[in-house]
C-alpha cells in the first residue's frame, strides 16, 4: 500500500490545457502561439484531426513519450466517434521539454499520436519531424520556431491524409 501511495505522489501533474497550443515552460512567442493556432483551425476545420502543442519544463522522471501519450488521454486530443469510423482518435500531441538553449542536447521532443491517426503519422515520421523540430530550433536560436515547424509538417501530414489544401 505504501508503495502505491509513493508512486502516485511521484506521478507528473499534468496540468489542465489551456488551448491547442499550451506553452507551460514559457518558450512560446505569441506570434509563433498565433501562427500555430492558424495551422491547427485549419486542419481541424478540413479533417477530423487535432494538433495540440505543449511544452513543460520538467517530465518528473517520465520519458517523453508516456507524457504525450498520457496528455493526449487525459485530454482526449482527437475526436469521438463510433469505432470504425476513420476519424476517431486523429489527434497528436507535440511535446517539447526544452533545454537551456537550443542546440545544447538538453531538449526533448515527443509526438503522440492517437489511434486514429497512427496510420499516416507514424513512428518514422514522428522521428523526421522531431528531427526538424530541433534543426529549426537550433537555426532560429528559439525553440517556438522549431515548434511551428514541426506543427506545420504534422498539418501537412493530415492534407494528404484526408486530401484537403491547408490554407496557411
Amino acid at each position: 500500500m505504501m508503495r502505491a501511495v509513493l508512486w502516485l505522489a511521484l506521478q507528473l501533474q499534468v496540468p489542465a490545457p489551456t488551448g491547442y497550443v499550451n506553452d507551460f515552460a514559457g518558450i512560446v512567442r505569441p506570434a509563433a502561439a498565433r501562427a500555430m493556432r492558424v495551422l491547427i483551425d485549419d486542419v481541424r476545420a478540413k479533417s477530423p484531426g487535432e494538433i495540440v502543442v505543449v511544452t513543460l519544463r520538467d517530465l518528473g522522471g517520465r520519458a517523453p513519450i508516456d507524457v504525450a501519450r498520457d496528455m493526449g488521454r487525459q485530454w482526449r486530443v482527437g475526436r469521438g466517434g463510433q469505432p470504425g469510423d476513420v476519424g476517431r482518435n486523429a489527434g497528436v500531441v507535440l511535446l517539447l521539454t526544452p533545454g537551456e538553449r537550443p542546440g545544447d542536447g538538453r531538449a526533448q521532443v515527443a509526438i503522440a499520436s492517437g489511434t486514429g491517426a497512427e496510420g499516416f503519422i507514424t513512428d518514422a515520421l514522428s522521428g523526421r519531424i522531431a528531427d526538424a523540430v530541433g534543426r529549426e530550433a537550433v537555426n532560429a536560436g528559439q525553440y517556438d520556431a522549431g515548434l511551428l515547424a514541426g506543427v506545420g509538417l504534422l498539418a501537412e501530414a493530415y492534407a494528404r491524409e484526408y486530401g484537403f489544401t491547408l490554407s496557411s
